[in-house]
C-alpha cells in the first residue's frame, strides 16, 4: 500500500519548478522497535547515505513538497521525500532503537530540544501516525 502526500500551499505548477531535490528516508523496524538517528538533540529517519547496504524495496510513502523561495529567493522547488519500510536489524552511527509504543512520546518530548528541526519532528510523527494506522507491522 503506497501513499502519496502532496504539499503545495502556493499552487506551484510542475512546469514552474526551478530546483528539484530527492531525499530517501529509511524506516527500519525490528522486534517492535524503530531505528532513528539521534544527532544534535534531535531525531531523524535514517537517510540513504548513512547506510552501506542497498535494499531492493519500493517506497511505502512518497511526499512531494512544492516550496517557493527555496533554496534561493525566487526559486520554485519540488522536494520529493521517499520513505522505505525495511524489516531488519541494522547498526548505524548515532542510531537509536525506540519501542513503537513509546516513539510518539519520545518525539513529542524532544521536539523543542532543537527548535530548528521542529518541522522535521512533526513530519516524522506524521509518517509514524500513518504507519501505526495502516501498516500491519506497526499494529
Amino acid at each position: 500500500m503506497k501513499k502519496e502526500i502532496i504539499v503545495n500551499k502556493n499552487n506551484i505548477k510542475d512546469d514552474e519548478i526551478t530546483f528539484k531535490s530527492e531525499i530517501k528516508n529509511y524506516i527500519f523496524i525490528n522486534n517492535n522497535k524503530i531505528l532513528l538517528k539521534y544527532h544534535h538533540n534531535s531525531y531523524y529517519f535514517v537517510h540513504e547515505e548513512e547506510i552501506d547496504e542497498k535494499f531492493n524495496v519500493e517506497p511505502i510513502i512518497i511526499k512531494k513538497i512544492y516550496e517557493e523561495d527555496y533554496p534561493l529567493i525566487s526559486d520554485k522547488s519540488l522536494i520529493t521525500k521517499y520513505y522505505y519500510l525495511i524489516n531488519t536489524n541494522i547498526i548505524i552511527k548515532d542510531g537509536v532503537w525506540i519501542d513503537i509504543k513509546d516513539i510518539k512520546n519520545v518525539l513529542n518530548e524532544s521536539m523543542y530540544n532543537n527548535p530548528r528541526v521542529q518541522d522535521i519532528t512533526l513530519e516524522i510523527i506524521e509518517i509514524i501516525d500513518y504507519l501505526l494506522t495502516n501498516i500491519k507491522e506497526f499494529s
